[in-house]
C-alpha cells in the first residue's frame, strides 16, 4: 500500500509541477493582456470625455450666438411689422384722400 501511495504521490506531485505552473502562468499572462486592454480603454475614454467635453461648449456658445440671433430677428421683425403697419396705414389715408379728391 505504500508503495502505491507513493506512486500516486509521485503521480500528483509531478501533475502539480507541470501543470499548474503552466495553467497559472497563462493566466497572468491572459490578465495581464486585460488590464492592457482596460487600461488602454480607459486613457481611449478619457480623451474622448476631453473631446466631448470641448465640444459641449462649443455646442453651448453656439446655442447661445443662435439665442442671441433669433432675439435680434425677433426684434427686426417686430420693427418690420411696425413700419409695414405705419405704411399701411398711411396708404389707406391717401386712397381715402384720392376717393375724396375724384368725387
Amino acid at each position: 500500500m505504500k508503495k502505491e501511495y507513493k506512486a500516486l504521490n509521485t503521480i500528483v506531485e509531478n501533475f502539480l509541477k507541470t501543470y499548474l505552473p503552466k495553467y497559472y502562468k497563462e493566466m497572468l499572462e491572459d490578465t495581464e493582456k486585460n488590464y492592457e486592454d482596460l487600461s488602454e480603454d480607459v486613457v481611449d475614454l478619457n480623451e474622448q470625455i476631453v473631446d466631448d467635453s470641448e465640444k459641449i461648449e462649443e455646442l453651448k456658445k453656439e446655442i447661445e450666438d443662435l439665442k442671441d440671433k433669433l432675439e435680434s430677428n425677433r426684434d427686426t421683425l417686430e420693427k418690420t411689422k411696425e413700419t409695414l403697419m405705419s405704411t399701411e396705414k398711411k396708404l389707406a389715408r391717401l386712397r381715402a384722400q384720392s376717393l375724396i379728391y375724384k368725387k
